[in-house]
């Protein structure tokens, strides 16, 4: 063996070999990243479709939660419905099995009667109709104020519309959008 400065150089034979083997290391450390990064982008995807169920199935829980408070709550939504005539349905002659291939055609003619379904069906028919459920929450918020302005307490409000106190309280005293933002405007006077 050679030395050179101090330093043991091995013989040929020995370096090629050792090189060989640095060699096959670092392909397979390639492979290995290679491997990984596709595992990677699988997951990736997996992640995304994961995603998008877990959107689905909240958007179909706070569907769930405005039924759930439409069902709990008949009266807040009777108050801001016009009363409709039933009495003028014995004059409409349409058979009833034409509502019920709309779920939501067959409610409103079972809740407000036939003309109404009828009147509905013929103002939005082909559109896609949009209720935000924001609405229902500038309702209650409202409903809380009154209610609070007429004496009732905050642990009472809390317990009615499943609040917090301390929200029923930032509600009342501060103005609160449906979104959560704050303002320091006392709307209590």
């Amino acid at each position: 063996m050679k030395t050179i400065n101090g330093v043991v150089i091995p013989p040929k034979k020995e370096l090629i070999q050792q090189l060989l083997f640095k060699r096959s290391l670092i392909e397979k450390i390639r492979h290995n990243i290679h491997t990984l990064k596709s595992k990677f982008i699988e997951i990736e995807e997996k992640f995304k479709l994961h995603r998008k169920a877990v959107n689905l199935a909240e958007q179909e829980v706070n569907n769930c939660q405005d039924e759930i408070i439409r069902l709990s709550q008949p009266d807040l939504f009777q108050k801001q419905t016009p009363e409709i005539c039933k009495d003028e349905d014995e004059e409409i002659e349409i058979d009833d099995s034409i509502f019920e291939e709309s779920e939501i055609l067959d409610f409103i003619r079972h809740k407000f009667g036939k003309k109404a379904a009828l009147e509905i069906a013929r103002e939005f028919s082909g559109c896609s109709v949009y209720i935000s459920k924001s609405l229902l929450t500038k309702i209650n918020y409202d409903l809380i104020r009154t209610e609070y302005r007429e004496g009732a307490d905050y642990k009472a409000l809390a317990i009615k519309y499943e609040y917090s106190e301390s929200h029923i309280r930032n509600i009342i005293h501060k103005k609160q959008d449906v979104y959560g933002n704050m303002t320091n405007k006392n709307i209590m006077k």
